[in-house]
């Protein structure tokens, strides 16, 4: 089968020829869309990672010194929740606030805790459950904090 014919397009270079000081596309702010900068959020994430590696940690060593494991992981998902739900304030925007309502931000809260307790009450069977709910609600909290909507979990001021 012969290979497809390219068409050439007139003005390819046109970016290219018009010289780095055109500037054809302006450049976006995502704070003023309630976007965080990617930056600063770059670095919550690493930190976030530390937080919850370091729960994890301490979750292991309240195993090793005899603590029940459901008491353990109930203790590690509380306390990383709670420092993420601290830490993503920083990102809190008036448009999100606005877009997620109290009720929803409660509604959304919620589930979550109870999903927490669930891992938690369950880590005597699978105590890895505890690693991959912290997981699941660091990338949950993330996604919504990259979105703009870091409202929907963080603590209130």
């Amino acid at each position: 089968m012969p290979a497809p014919k390219l068409k050439l397009i007139e003005n390819a270079n046109l970016l290219h020829e018009m010289g780095p000081s055109s500037n054809v596309l302006p450049e976006a702010d995502p704070r003023q869309d309630g976007l965080p900068d990617g930056m600063d959020l770059a670095r919550w994430r690493t930190r976030a990672e530390a937080h919850m590696e370091d729960a994890l940690t301490r979750f292991d060593h309240r195993l090793l010194e005899g603590t029940s494991p459901s008491s353990a992981a109930m203790e590690a998902t509380e306390a990383f929740m709670a420092w993420t739900r601290g830490s993503v304030a920083e990102f809190v925007t008036e448009k999100g606030s606005r877009l997620s309502s109290a009720a929803l931000r409660g509604e959304e809260l919620q589930h979550w805790v109870q999903m927490g307790e669930r891992a938690a009450a369950r880590a005597d069977a699978d105590p890895a459950g505890v690693d991959r709910f912290l997981r699941v609600w660091l990338a949950v909290v993330h996604e919504a904090t990259a979105t703009g909507f870091a409202s929907l979990y963080a603590l209130e001021p």
